[in-house]
């Protein structure tokens, strides 16, 4: 009878190992993985998931307005029975069904970045897109000399988080200047180099232009680099979205007045901290919105403000 309870203890010994919960995972699908916005909002996630103790992947595509691949992604994790999803979408008409799909398969899902339109009824985490469109838009308005005519060059008419900050600073820009004239350049392009060729193309249409607003990572270096490549960098005033290491540079040497930080490292740890909250059944809030800071080049010189530009100096330069 001893051996057989000692052999029996042996066989329990070598299962409880494998009888440890294992950790929950999860499945970040960003827009794209290509810029800094993105590897920083990677890096939020991947340490708020180590100290949640959540297996985290990390899987999107490599331009942002691919969002076939997206709902393929969805619909392959759906299938595996993944814990929860964490998506920003490139389109929200064409994700509307994956994600409806997951989430009658059991998936938690969570919105980051740019707004599901409709909801689905999704917690959503990111940045107050309109109020950032304005925050633009007071600070363009407060220029001396104001400004006359505008380039306002338009992301994606898919992103619904670029489209809610264009169309609030072009709506509070005319509030604030009754007289002002908008030239409104429609789909400048995913990349930074489609960018920087639609940009060259407007300012040579529009040559009196004395402000450009672009309202994203890639549309601002790409127009930062179509000013410089006319002379203009510097005289035409410019006000833009995201950082990186080019878009520092330009704000020290006065070639770019202002531009919008936002937080992706908060905003993939928030991310991951509400899914934490779904996956063991707790509220969540509807909306969490992420603060953003308007940075300038006396902005720089605050200590506050300079550690908040600080982690985005470290990557590589495209």
């Amino acid at each position: 009878m001893r051996k057989r309870l000692s052999g029996l203890g042996l066989v329990l010994a070598l299962l409880c190992p494998l009888l440890v919960a294992q950790p929950a995972s999860v499945v970040f699908i960003p827009k794209g993985t290509s810029y800094v916005f993105w590897k920083e909002m990677a890096r939020g996630a991947e340490q708020a998931a180590s100290e949640q103790g959540l297996r985290l992947i990390w899987r999107g595509p490599a331009l942002e307005n691919d969002a076939v691949s997206q709902g393929k992604l969805i619909v392959a994790y759906s299938s595996r029975g993944i814990g929860g999803m964490i998506v920003a979408p490139n389109a929200s008409a064409e994700l509307q069904a994956p994600l409806q799909g997951a989430g009658q398969a059991g998936s938690k899902l969570v919105i980051v970045d740019s707004p599901l339109q409709p909801s689905l009824g999704l917690p959503y985490v990111g940045t107050n897109n309109h109020a950032a469109g304005e925050l633009a838009a007071d600070y363009a308005a407060n220029l001396k000399p104001p400004p006359r005519k505008v380039l306002l060059l338009r992301f994606s008419v898919k992103h619904d988080s670029t489209r809610q900050r264009e169309d609030a600073f072009r709506d509070r820009l005319r509030q604030r200047l009754p007289h002002v004239q908008i030239s409104e350049v429609a789909d400048t392009g995913i990349t930074m180099t489609d960018s920087r060729s639609k940009a060259l193309e407007y300012l040579a249409r529009v040559p009196d232009a004395d402000l450009v607003f672009t309202p994203n990572e890639s549309t601002t270096e790409g127009t930062l680099q179509a000013l410089q490549q006319r002379g203009l960098a510097g005289r035409v005033r410019h006000i833009g979205f995201d950082y990186t290491p080019r878009i520092d540079n330009a704000l020290l040497h006065g070639q770019l007045q202002a531009t919008v930080l936002q937080n992706p490292y908060q905003m993939g740890a928030r991310a991951v901290a509400v899914m934490q909250q779904l996956l063991v059944g707790k509220p969540v809030p509807a909306t969490s919105y992420i603060p953003v800071t308007l940075v300038t080049r006396q902005s720089l010189a605050q200590p506050a403000v300079a550690a908040q530009v600080r982690p985005f100096l470290g990557y590589v330069q495209r």
